[in-house]
């Protein structure tokens, strides 16, 4: 964590995660995350202004983060398991039906977000808004593949996906009073 004056701060974090379940190559992650915001309205030219009294707390943002799913496979899933059963009273082994990948690794999550924080009238109205872009990588999916193979679907990283959108949340307090205050956010 970094701050500048009350004006600018900074925070920064790697996260190693390590996992049994996944693959030889693919057992320890590195996930990264970042976030900055810049308080405009805290410089004295801000406070000088006429705006100030109306518009009175202005706050850029910007962050980025790295995540992983660790729950996606079960513990034994990279090998493949036999079960016991009776054939003709005797005992035969039967396999899953999903052949294991001992390649597999975790879905990878990156975010990257811009935001705004505007508040006037002392607090009494404020905008907060976001404008986001999310990439799933790696998806987990189970495959169907030939049943020639003696298995008819592989566990394995296919595929990606991304969402982008924007938040915007609007909060107002039109009761403050010392033993009262009413907050509506929509």
């Amino acid at each position: 964590n970094f701050s500048y004056k009350n004006l600018v701060y900074v925070t920064g974090a790697l996260r190693v995660d390590g996992s049994s379940v996944f693959g030889k190559d693919q057992r320890n992650q590195k996930y990264l995350k970042a976030s900055g915001s810049y308080i405009i309205s805290g410089h004295d030219f801000w406070q000088n202004m006429s705006m100030s009294k109306v518009w009175n707390f202005a706050k850029l943002r910007i962050a980025y983060g790295e995540s992983g799913n660790l729950t996606g496979i079960g513990a034994f899933s990279r090998f493949n398991s036999y079960s016991s059963n009776s054939f003709i009273s005797r005992t035969s082994l039967v396999s899953s039906t999903t052949l294991a990948n001992t390649n597999v690794k975790p879905e990878r999550q990156r975010e990257l977000e811009f935001g705004i924080d505007l508040g006037f009238f002392n607090g009494r109205l404020n905008l907060q808004s976001n404008i986001y872009t999310k990439k799933v990588d790696d998806l987990l999916i189970n495959r169907f593949i030939a049943p020639t193979n003696g298995f008819s679907s592989l566990l394995d990283n296919f595929g990606s996906l991304e969402n982008k959108g924007f938040e915007i949340v609007l909060s107002g307090k039109p009761v403050r009073q010392q033993n009262l205050t009413w907050t509506v956010t929509a």
